[in-house]
């Protein structure tokens, strides 16, 4: 050992080279670390990226426009009635985006007559910087406000 100081006492430019050489296998290892990769000194390995860090998630709520068209709502329209809210991703994704959309307030009917009332909300026109959220109703049903939350998970 002390063979190999007194060499490189003797040769200062692999001092260096050996301190910098040490310093970025530092820094890969603590970069490695902090990305929760697994890393093994013998034989040296650091894993792949796992896939929890490639994945992004973002969620909200979108309620039906307040000035929606009145067929949502009368009793004179009986075919079938949509409508598309656009939503826009705070973080647009790179790409594979899946959206679930799920009801979380309605209110239907006229209170006065029973009847069925039939609602339909789904993910529409999915791309990586949005969607909508469509909003239907059809028959007789009347449709005076829903709120929809929903959920896009992507890279």
């Amino acid at each position: 050992m002390t063979e190999f100081l007194n060499w490189l006492s003797a040769h200062p430019t692999a001092s260096v080279f050996i301190g910098l050489i040490a310093s970025i296998l530092v820094a890969i290892c603590v970069v490695a670390f902090f990305q929760r990769r697994e890393i093994t000194f013998w034989p040296p390995k650091i894993s792949a990226r796992p896939e929890a860090f490639k994945r992004m998630v973002q969620l909200g709520d979108v309620h039906l426009p307040k000035d929606k068209p009145k067929e949502f709502y009368d009793s004179l329209h009986k075919g079938r009635r949509g409508i598309h809210v656009p939503v826009r991703f705070e973080f647009p994704f790179k790409r594979c985006v899946s959206v679930t959309v799920s009801l979380q307030m309605i209110d239907v009917g006229d209170g006065v007559s029973p009847g069925i009332n039939r609602v339909l909300v789904a993910a529409a026109n999915v791309k990586s910087s949005g969607f909508d959220v469509y909003f239907e109703t059809w028959e007789d049903s009347r449709l005076r406000d829903a709120a929809t939350s929903w959920i896009a998970v992507g890279e």
